[in-house]
């Protein structure tokens, strides 16, 4: 084997050894993105983007959309129902001013709540495989702000309904498995690649090698 088909060949093992890496990952987890799209608003008080701190949506519109993501323990997608125990990872969601996360960018996220009440996560529905709407919400200190996702009382499906004490918003909510990242598809055709070409260089080498 030549120097530039055993680099090659240990290129090809490297990405490999990655791709594999992220593949077992990705089977531990799956990612979701989550967005929210304003339909309704109703307005109680002055809305005031001035305001200090996240407590507040500041000014909302019709028409505006904010998209976040999760991702949940890749197991409890093999039954298919509602989930009020499993637990949620990486969830951020922008709302107006406002920040629900459970990393260091949180500056709203006081907890989460579901079908059987304060929890550490929300509920997860899930139907044919996939989380396909989430139950309950997230709150902030002393219970406000607060979005609530789909209950059996006031939230139908994939809807929402937010309050900051002086706006109501209401409107669409949906989640999708979230689109792997370019880098994921960029990795991977790196190393199919490399390990095309280091094939390539090995039939010609036999091609070309004089008979015994």
């Amino acid at each position: 084997m030549s120097p530039i088909t055993k680099a090659l060949a240990a290129i090809a093992i490297m990405v490999g050894s990655v791709l594999a890496g992220a593949a077992q990952a990705a089977s531990q987890t799956t990612a979701y993105s989550i967005t929210l799209t304003i339909d309704r608003i109703e307005q109680y008080s002055a809305c005031n983007n001035a305001l200090s701190g996240y407590y507040t949506f500041g000014c909302l519109s019709v028409g505006d959309t904010f998209t976040g993501g999760f991702s949940v323990d890749s197991a409890i997608l093999a039954t298919d129902g509602l989930n009020n125990t499993a637990s949620i990872f990486d969830f951020f969601l922008p709302f107006g001013r406002s920040q629900y996360a459970t990393g260091t960018e949180n500056v709203t996220l006081a907890g989460f709540r579901n079908g059987s009440g304060f929890a550490s996560a929300p509920g997860f529905l899930i139907q044919g495989g996939q989380v396909v709407d989430l139950v309950g919400g997230v709150y902030g200190s002393a219970d406000i702000p607060f979005i609530d996702m789909h209950n059996s009382i006031s939230v139908p499906r994939n809807s929402f309904l937010a309050y900051d004490g002086r706006t109501a918003a209401y409107g669409s909510l949906t989640v999708a498995a979230a689109v792997p990242e370019p880098e994921t598809y960029a990795m991977m055709a790196l190393g199919l690649g490399a390990v095309g070409w280091a094939a390539r260089r090995r039939k010609a080498a036999r091609q070309i090698a004089p008979a015994a």
